[in-house]
């Protein structure tokens, strides 16, 4: 597996979360500011939680059959449910997953959900009662969290109310504000916080930006790095 998964100032958050490897609470939601790199710390965290043999720096090994699989968009017990707008327009690995659940009953000329649907909600419920077949455990992803429509989240909350054994849920929101509060109650929160200008704008500099750039492009992007990294891309 790749480290490119993490990031550098997310890094703290993931050894706080390595320790307890077999105490994790079973729904977690990563809440913060877009452009912190939240998406890429689910994908790490789920490397990790899914690889046979996890190394000591809170990497997965990169060799067992499940951190193969994973690479390559195969993995049996990694599930990603994201809007139909975003899996289509965010190129990636969730995205990858994320196409094994689209939203049914779409017309030809009808335009791409930018939201998470019921149905999206109920297939992912139902993977999730059989048992994991390669893992110890199933993980599952729903980003962003916050664009469930009122359906889906209700639908949401009976998988957090009666979690089936060995799963994790990981939801991910920019604004958890918008999630209904009996669904924030039942996830124990990891707070994401904008990083150290030194370090954000060190990042930045790694990735092929000037020091003039980087701390400009992150003063526009009120310190997100990955928000100045976007915007350093376009006009």
């Amino acid at each position: 597996m790749s480290d490119e998964s993490l990031h550098p100032w997310n890094e703290p958050l993931a050894h706080t979360l390595a320790r307890d490897r077999d105490r994790l609470p079973h729904g977690l939601l990563l809440a913060g500011p877009r452009g912190l790199g939240k998406n890429a710390f689910a994908r790490w965290l789920a490397e990790w939680l899914l690889c046979a043999a996890p190394a000591a720096n809170d990497r997965a090994c990169g060799h067992c059959q499940s951190c193969q699989l994973l690479g390559v968009g195969s993995h049996p017990d990694l599930h990603v449910v994201q809007p139909e707008a975003v899996y289509k327009s965010s190129p990636g690995l969730l995205a990858r997953y994320a196409l094994r659940y689209p939203p049914e009953d779409k017309g030809k000329d009808s335009k791409d959900s930018t939201v998470i649907r019921i149905d999206q909600i109920r297939a992912l419920i139902e993977a999730s009662q059989t048992r994991p077949q390669i893992a110890a455990r199933k993980v599952l992803i729903l980003s962003p969290a916050d664009t469930l429509n009122t359906n889906a989240a209700n639908s949401l909350l009976k998988l957090l109310e009666e979690p089936p054994p060995d799963s994790q849920l990981i939801l991910v929101a920019d604004r958890p504000a918008r999630l209904p509060a009996t669904i924030r109650s039942r996830c124990t929160r990891v707070e994401f916080r904008l990083p150290d200008a030194n370090v954000a704008g060190a990042w930045l500099q790694a990735q092929g930006l000037s020091g003039a750039d980087a701390e400009r492009l992150l003063a526009l992007a009120g310190g997100a790095p990955l928000e100045a990294q976007s915007l350093a891309g376009s006009e």
